[in-house]
């Protein structure tokens, strides 16, 4: 007859309370690293956001480049349109004119880039570019938004500074506003 000898149990491992203990230190570690990535990532995306509104800008820049290169000036120095460019909206008040691009319009101008091309659909707004009989620069005033941001401005570059939250109200005036047709 073989007797059993009692082997002791060899209990190697972490008790319920020391596991516990990890668990609650890991926590307050990734609620303090929370509360410093999120907001650095909402700075980053309005700071992407400022930077394709930048390109917009840019773009409208281009074409008032390529509107200059086809106009003349007359006697008073203000650029007289040679009929080419029919795809803006151009207002005339004293001795500022101005061009207003639609996001679709420089699309279909082609001064976005492909990449630009995906976002410009994402976007509404736009650039009205003035200029003042005599002077050999252009003012920017922009206008636009998409599902998340939005910039009202009138400078020639944009910071993440600027942009401001968006939130659509659904009414039509609201939808005017980001169309040329609002420009006066």
């Amino acid at each position: 007859m073989k007797t059993f000898k009692s082997k002791k149990l060899n209990n190697k491992g972490f008790t319920l309370i020391e596991l516990l203990a990890v668990i609650v230190i890991l926590a307050i570690v990734m609620a303090m690293t929370m509360a410093t990535v999120l907001p650095l990532a909402a700075k980053m995306r309005k700071d992407a956001f400022a930077t394709e509104v930048n390109s917009i800008i840019s773009a409208a820049g281009d074409e008032m480049t390529m509107i200059a290169i086809d106009t003349h000036r007359d006697g008073t120095g203000m650029l007289v349109d040679d009929g080419t460019h029919k795809d803006y909206r151009k207002i005339t008040s004293g001795d500022t004119t101005k061009y207003c691009f639609t996001m679709k319009k420089l699309v279909e101008l082609g001064h976005l880039e492909k990449s630009q091309k995906a976002l410009a659909s994402d976007y509404q707004g736009y650039v009205v570019v003035s200029t003042k009989s005599g002077q050999n620069f252009y003012t920017y005033t922009t206008k636009v938004h998409n599902t998340q941001y939005s910039i009202d401005t009138t400078s020639d570059e944009v910071t993440g500074d600027e942009v401001k939250d968006y939130s659509p109200t659904g009414n039509d005036t609201e939808a005017a506003a980001y169309n040329c047709s609002s420009v006066s």
